[in-house]
Formats: structure tokens, sequence, C-alpha cells
């Protein structure tokens, strides 16, 4: 998350969506957010668990988050937790399969991107986060953490299947395509 609060800036992190990047962005036009609190990392919190934890009126901040393709999101987030031996499910994912990470995500789902969601929150899809840099005119942009180009087709249509039920909130409130697994 980032916080502005002389610009009255929020910007929603979720995870896998390009946020370190946009951070970055923020902080480098706008200056260092505000740091919630050491006694727990409020990188990817949420609107709701901003409000009550903090007490933070959202209504009077301009809102903003990433969405992303819930497929290319859960193939990121594969890869991810695969490659960074520092995270917690590192030991648990690295020698899965993409459909064995799957079955396994669907008992341990976590925050969906739909949870980052809230009235008057500005949505910007990664798809086209040209509109985002846009908005902000920011220039030149790099993106830190990317997974690259997938040279291998990872998803079928059973994969494609599990990740449609699991976050079926995030394509019906992003409006992403069940049809649209097959370019991944």
């Amino acid at each position: 998350m980032y916080l502005n609060i002389v610009n009255r800036i929020i910007f929603f992190h979720v995870p896998k969506n390009a946020g370190t990047t946009i951070r970055d962005l923020f902080e480098k036009r706008f200056g260092r957010g505000v740091i919630m609190t050491k006694a727990f990392d409020t990188s990817h919190i949420t609107p709701s668990h901003l409000k009550i934890l903090f007490g933070i009126d959202l209504s009077t901040y301009n809102l903003y988050m990433i969405a992303r393709n819930p497929y290319d999101s859960e193939l990121s987030y594969y890869y991810y937790m695969k490659k960074s031996p520092h995270h917690r499910y590192h030991k648990q994912l690295v020698d899965k399969s993409f459909r064995e990470y799957l079955e396994w995500r669907v008992e341990n789902a976590g925050v969906s991107q739909q949870d980052y969601y809230c009235e008057n929150i500005k949505v910007f899809q990664l798809e086209q986060i040209h509109l985002f840099h846009d908005h902000f005119k920011f220039k030149e942009v790099r993106m830190r953490n990317s997974t690259g180009p997938r040279k291998v087709k990872v998803y079928d249509e059973r994969c494609a299947n599990i990740v449609y039920k699991m976050r079926r909130r995030d394509f019906d409130t992003f409006k992403y395509s069940k049809d649209s697994w097959s370019q991944y």
C-alpha cells in the first residue's frame, strides 16, 4: 500500500499485480508514503482492514488499485513462490507442477483481488497499464519482480477451470473473460 496524506492518495497493493513498481512510481513522484506501523506488514492491506485497524476515512482519499487477469495472476504467483526461497510456501511448492499448485491453492487461497475493491476506487487493469501511466503522467516505467515472458503454455482446460472457480469474483468484478486462459 502507498498512502500519501498531502496528496490524498491511497494505492492498494494487490500481490503480484505490479504493486512494487507502482509504489516506486508514487514515491518518485510524490515522496515516500506513510508507514502505518512496524508491528506488522501493511504493504498488502485491504481497504476494509485499513479502515478498521487505523480508522482511515477512505472517502477523503483518491483510491487506486491494479487488477490483473486471474489466469496470469495465479501463474505469476506460482512462479514467484517457486523461485523465492524466502517465501513462506516455497518449500511446500518448489517441486509442485502448476496443476498441483492450483489444487493446493484452492485450499489455501487467501485474499482475492476483489478484496481490494471498494466504493470510489479507480481500477486500472495491468494489461492496460499505459492508462495508469497516462493518468499520473508517469514517464518511463520499469516493471520490477516480473516473471517475464513465458515460453511454455502451462494452462489446460482443467487448470483453467480450477482458477475460474477459485477466482470467479475477480473475473466478474474486473470483467475478465473465462476463455482468456488460452493465451497463458
